[in-house]
């Protein structure tokens, strides 16, 4: 889980990250995810800092409403390259490929490109200096002892949120912190068991540091259920934030295929869930339950779905030309002929003029559809 993720933050590919490494001379291609439709458009580009030295990072791909698409690692150019894209307006995060306690990372960076259909758009992404904090977490009363692979998640004013664990002596450090903005820091012990109340920091300045120390005597409390929609356990990841109703304390995770689970290491007490709207639901909060120190809660939520397309109805104008050509034919031959005669001579037409018209109307039909069928 992550404390204080925005919902519309993601950060990863390590595993990617760690082949492309050996490939340091191409630029990947991102790997759209399942049910992804694919294009003809591409988005590239290169990460550098600010003095213009390229970055080894990687690239994360966001559509326009901040749904994960997939990520590529940048070659040891700082060139990456995304192809295969629908057309569209789409979000960039840069993140440094340096370890998590690097005080020395550049601050993760966001931008967005708008690309139309079969067109190659660069996108430069400069990343400045971050920011970082540093310190220690104990277990227990008194002098405690060092908290071992302790989570210390860092969330700043905007909803984005980084992580670290800490070393088997409880110490810690977190760079690549967008600077010139306030931040809380949040801590749970690696079994989830104990945690406490958050530190505000206040605003970080680039390429400074704040120093930290905590101690976690809190039982922590967490969530279990399912996230319906229409009745069925919500698809896809959604990355989702709880809101402590006491304290405004917040804290993000992925609610993955409706699995509530991941919202744990939680201070005790009361939230409120607040969802993003995607292809399945609306933008929505909701009530959850009280949580108490070291137990879960059960939590069983129906989330407002998006609403069904409405249905244009198609009319069809019949036309009338046949027949009112026929009638026209017949009625002009009866003035002028014997009655039989007219009379023969109109319905052979008005058969003949009608036969053409249906086959052309079918024919016509029979196109369209097949123009209009995916």
């Amino acid at each position: 889980m992550t404390w204080g993720i925005a919902p519309r933050r993601l950060v990863v590919g390590l595993v990617i990250a760690a082949l492309a490494s050996l490939v340091p001379l191409v630029a990947p291609r991102v790997m759209l995810s399942r049910g992804e439709a694919a294009g003809s458009s591409t988005i590239f580009g290169v990460v550098v800092d600010g003095r213009h030295r390229p970055i080894r990072a990687t690239v994360a791909l966001f559509d326009g409403n901040w749904s994960y698409i997939g990520t590529v690692t940048t070659s040891s150019g700082g060139v990456f390259r995304m192809s295969s894209l629908s057309a569209g307006t789409y979000h960039l995060q840069a993140s440094d490929r340096r370890a998590s306690w690097d005080v020395k990372k550049a601050a993760r960076t966001d931008a967005t490109v708008t690309v139309g259909a079969g067109q190659s758009v660069q996108r430069d992404i400069v990343m400045g200096r971050g920011a970082f904090v540093y310190g220690t977490v104990k277990l227990g009363k008194g002098k405690g002892r060092a908290a071992k692979s302790a989570t210390v998640r860092v969330a700043n004013e905007y909803g984005a949120s980084f992580t670290t664990t800490t070393d088997k002596k409880g110490r810690f450090a977190l760079g690549g912190l967008p600077g010139n903005q306030s931040y809380s820091l949040y801590f749970w012990d690696a079994k989830n068991h104990w945690t406490g109340r958050s530190v505000w920091l206040g605003k970080l300045k680039p390429g400074r540091g704040r120093g930290v120390s905590r101690r976690l005597h809190t039982r922590a409390a967490s969530y279990v259920g399912v996230l319906r929609v229409n009745g069925y356990p919500a698809g896809g990841w959604i990355w989702a934030t709880v809101v402590s109703k006491s304290t405004g304390q917040w804290w993000t995770a992925p609610i993955v295929n409706g699995d509530l689970s991941r919202f744990r290491g939680l201070y005790p007490g009361a939230y409120v869930l607040q969802l993003p709207a995607n292809s399945q639901i609306v933008a929505q909060s909701l009530s959850m339950p009280v949580t108490r120190a070291g137990r879960s809660a059960l939590v069983r939520l129906d989330a407002t779905p998006q609403p069904a397309p409405v249905a244009t109805p198609t009319t069809e104008t019949a036309s009338s030309s046949p027949t009112s050509s026929a009638s026209s034919t017949a009625s002009s031959t009866a003035s002028s002929t014997a009655s039989s005669t007219a009379s023969s001579t109109a319905s052979s037409t008005a058969s003949s003029t009608a036969s053409t018209s249906a086959t052309a109307t079918s024919t016509g039909s029979a196109t369209a559809s097949a123009t209009t069928t995916p």
